[in-house]
């Protein structure tokens, strides 16, 4: 179930990674002939552009992690509801040898 999100997941994260690696390696280049900054300014703001790039992803990163986890999962998502509830009951009565149905016909 979770196979294809995952993957699709990965594809993009690694899209987006070399998109920005190959940004960051011609930025400096860039920054030198276009803007005619001196090698050493062009190269430290490359490095910041890739180190905010960095700083971005683990923000973003956590701010999924967060969200996801908030949003709740899907089997968190069911246990909270009546039917989760319901079947996690006869789960642990048929665990005890008692069903919540068969007390009812007592």
């Amino acid at each position: 179930m979770y196979l294809k999100r995952t993957l699709m997941t990965w594809v993009l994260w690694i899209a987006a990674y070399v998109i920005n690696n190959g940004l960051v390696a011609w930025l400096p280049t860039h920054y030198s002939q276009v803007f005619e900054l001196p090698l050493q300014t062009s190269l430290l703001y490359g490095w910041i552009t890739s180190a905010v790039g960095v700083v971005a992803s683990i923000i973003c990163a956590l701010y999924i992690d967060k969200s996801a986890a908030s949003a709740g999962t899907p089997s968190r998502s069911a246990r909270h509801s009546p039917a989760g509830r319901v079947h996690g009951a006869r789960r642990d009565h048929r665990h005890a040898g008692r069903h919540p149905a068969a007390e009812q016909c007592r």
